[in-house]
């Protein structure tokens, strides 16, 4: 609206200028008048030639990872010694999530509490124990894997990778609908049309949703970028290193 109400604006002074011009002038202050204005100032031409104006709202436009555009979930564990709770939330097609863990892990005797919170920004993952202040940044080796074709396709490679077929059968899980995949080596899964984890059941490891929200980021603050983040080693080059000896 602003550009064509600069345009028409400035079109317009230019015709009443050429028309005062062919007459005589008459009044004296009508000449001064057009002096003054008969060298209009330059203004700034936008896409002149477009008769449509495009809107300024905010679009993603990075790489999809995930096929979901946005959702939160909160989850229970058990199994192995391992016991807690979990809330992942992810944006912009899985470029940007987060995850906090709480959990206890027990073996023999002895128990642990795992209180971590990672922030995943496309290739960088940052981690911290809950409540420390202390971040390591790394780099993601999956993501160059990830970036290559579409979420869909790569989730169905995925499933392949693991084993898991769709068995046909249905779920109901924190109220949300999940299709059932199972492998006879790993175990069970149960994931959203757009591939979201509801359940899963693998290696005597269970985490099962208890709160669904498709459509909801989370909290934002919890997405926070880390600032000064200690480098952490990097496992892609770690690995390539081990492959070489």
């Amino acid at each position: 609206m602003k550009i064509s109400l600069i345009l028409m604006t400035s079109m317009a002074m230019t015709l009443q200028l050429c028309e005062k011009k062919n007459k005589a002038p008459e009044k004296p202050s009508e000449v001064s008048q057009i002096a003054e204005n008969d060298t209009p100032k330059p203004k700034k031409v936008i896409n002149n030639k477009s008769k449509k104006i495009k809107s300024t709202k905010a679009k993603f436009a990075g790489k999809k990872l995930h096929p979901e555009k946005q959702f939160c979930v909160n989850y229970d564990h058990k199994g192995m010694g391992m016991s807690g709770t979990s809330e992942m939330c992810s944006r912009k097609h899985g470029q940007e999530s987060y995850t906090i863990e709480k959990l206890k892990i027990g073996m023999g005797g002895f128990s642990q509490d795992q209180n971590k919170h990672t922030v995943i920004y496309g290739d960088k993952i940052y981690t911290s124990e809950t409540g420390s202040g202390t971040w390591m940044v790394a780099t993601n080796p999956m993501y160059a894997g990830l970036t290559k074709g579409n979420p869909e396709d790569l989730s169905k490679q995925m499933m392949a990778a693991l084993g898991m077929s769709k068995t046909g059968e249905t779920e109901i899980v924190a109220g949300t609908k999940c299709y059932t995949y199972n492998s006879a080596q790993m175990g069970g899964a149960c994931f959203t049309k757009n591939m979201v984890m509801l359940r899963q059941s693998i290696m005597g490891m269970e985490q099962i949703a208890t709160k669904v929200d498709i459509g909801s980021a989370g909290d934002n603050a919890k997405y926070a970028r880390p600032k000064n983040a200690s480098e952490a080693p990097n496992i892609d080059d770690i690995m390539k290193r081990l492959g070489k000896q």
